[in-house]
């Protein structure tokens, strides 16, 4: 057994209500909690896996009559967030990204490009600073949470298409 750190990000205001619900539904291994207007669901589960920790944690939740919106950490990061994970600066990324700085090859921006902060997967950062940087960071499960985070918004945007759309892009695959 393993314990499993992560977040779950909520729909709605947190409440004495909600957090007893989500007591009662089985997250008394989470603290509850509210910023920004963002409410956040922090656990720390004991389980075999971190599938089945977040898996189980959504399904708790959910029970509690409360939406997920999302997982993170997130898959997705800025140079800021890229930065402060590898332990480096925002300014390091950027001329990481451009070449300026190290061996070249730092992954592209998958959104945002041509903007200020444009977004990168993390996971693709890990194993550029594994191979160049001697990093021994390790990302085994952000594409289960990009997975998982996908899945949440297509049942939260397109509920009644989401079959649909799923064989839409599988049907490129074959």
């Amino acid at each position: 057994m393993q314990t499993h750190s992560f977040t779950l990000i909520l729909e709605g205001a947190t409440s004495e209500e909600m957090a007893d619900a989500l007591f009662e539904a089985g997250c008394d291994d989470a603290s509850l909690s509210e910023s920004c207007g963002v409410t956040r669901l922090e656990f720390d589960r004991d389980s075999e896996t971190f599938e089945a920790a977040v898996t189980s944690a959504i399904a708790n939740t959910q029970s509690a009559g409360v939406r997920v919106l999302r997982i993170e950490p997130d898959e997705l990061v800025t140079a800021s967030e890229a930065g402060d994970r590898l332990g480096q600066t925002r300014q390091s990324i950027q001329l990481y990204s451009t070449g300026a700085r190290g061996p070249g090859g730092f992954p592209s921006p998958i959104m945002g490009v041509g903007r200020r902060s444009p977004l990168y997967r993390w996971s693709e950062i890990v194993a550029w600073a594994r191979a160049n940087l001697g990093s021994d960071l390790e990302a085994p499960d952000t594409h289960l949470i990009a997975a998982l985070n996908a899945a949440i918004e297509l049942r939260r945007y397109a509920p009644d298409d989401a079959l649909r759309f799923l064989e839409l892009v599988s049907a490129g695959k074959r």
